[in-house]
């Protein structure tokens, strides 16, 4: 009896022993898929903080990333700006104003008990940017070797991305509406399938206003208009704006594939001033010079887009992302 006794106890030691391993593999098995649920929700969360708004902290911190992106796309353009006499400079002009955002960015937060840092920048992305910002205007016409202008001339061809395309128009010659004289001013873009996407632009002295006329590649068309008493109005191609109202017929290339050209036709119909950027695998027109020289367009390196690291820590929230930034790009 006493032998069976003792093995009654040890066989309810060992029930006992298999019991508390299974309960303890239970448990870690346990903390391990909460563990794992953290993690994904924590991806999740960083990947979709714009969405999720309730998340104490998260406001601010899409604002602050909001401040960054305009903040580097300012720094950006003024580089392009004032420091574009390569690439080089360009770089440098960029990095000492990103050093600078973050060193001023982390100062102002700080004082809230946020730590907000702007790294980078990095995978700079280089372009050309093409411009004639003669003063009082000009004709959007091309200067040739020979001392004479081209009205009709490729701006840039090999073109794969587009941004900041801005006109400011102070002069029309023509009248009429889109479809009308063959010699109205138009701005072409082409694949080299053939489809086209054209924009012109006319005056109409019916209706006191000057049109802004698209055809798209499919062959839509539209029509937006601006008052003609004024003395200049912006046309911001990429962006879809006209004097600062958005155009839903300036769909910028729409129905046309990469690459593409960009021209002009009939530049002598319209004055004005124009900039745009095209990136690192487009070709400019080859007569252009690498400075203004008064009346004529002219090409100089740019910064196409950039990306910064943003990094902002507060007392609820740790949120960490890639920007790129490229000013004016379409959307």
């Amino acid at each position: 009896m006493a032998d069976l006794s003792r093995l009654g106890r040890r066989c309810r030691s060992l029930g006992e022993d298999r019991a508390q391993v299974i309960l303890v593999a239970a448990f870690v098995m346990a903390v391990t898929f909460v563990m794992l649920a953290l993690v994904v929700n924590s991806a999740i969360f960083t990947e979709n903080l714009a969405s999720r708004g309730e998340t104490a902290g998260s406001d601010d911190a899409l604002l602050v990333r909001q401040s960054v992106e305009q903040s580097t796309g300012h720094a950006i353009e003024y580089a392009n700006t004032h420091n574009a006499s390569d690439t080089t400079t360009l770089a440098t002009s960029l990095d000492e104003s990103v050093e600078t955002l973050s060193a001023l960015s982390g100062e102002h937060h700080a004082s809230g008990g946020k730590v907000v840092s702007v790294a980078g920048p990095t995978d700079i992305e280089n372009g050309t940017r093409i411009r004639d910002d003669a003063p009082g205007g000009s004709s959007f016409e091309n200067a040739s070797e020979g001392g004479a202008t081209s009205v009709d001339w490729r701006v840039a061809h090999g073109i794969a991305e587009t941004r900041a395309y801005r006109m400011n128009v102070s002069g029309v010659n023509r009248t009429g509406n889109f479809g009308g004289p063959a010699d109205q001013f138009r701005v072409r873009i082409a694949d080299s399938a053939g489809a086209t996407w054209t924009m012109n632009v006319t005056h109409d002295s019916a209706d006191g206003t000057y049109k802004i006329g698209v055809e798209d590649g499919a062959g839509r068309q539209g029509v937006c208009a601006v008052d003609d008493g004024v003395d200049y109005f912006h046309v911001d191609l990429t962006a879809g704006l006209v004097d600062g109202t958005p155009c839903p017929a300036l769909s910028f290339g729409e129905g046309v594939s990469e690459p593409y050209e960009i021209a002009y036709e009939e530049g002598d119909e319209v004055t004005g001033n124009y900039s745009l950027i095209v990136g690192e695998d487009a070709t400019s027109n080859g007569n252009l010079p690498s400075s203004s020289t008064g009346d004529d367009p002219y090409a100089t390196p740019a910064i196409y887009a950039a990306n910064v690291t943003y990094r902002y820590d507060g007392a609820k929230l740790r949120y960490e992302t890639t920007i790129r930034v490229a000013p004016g790009e379409p959307r």
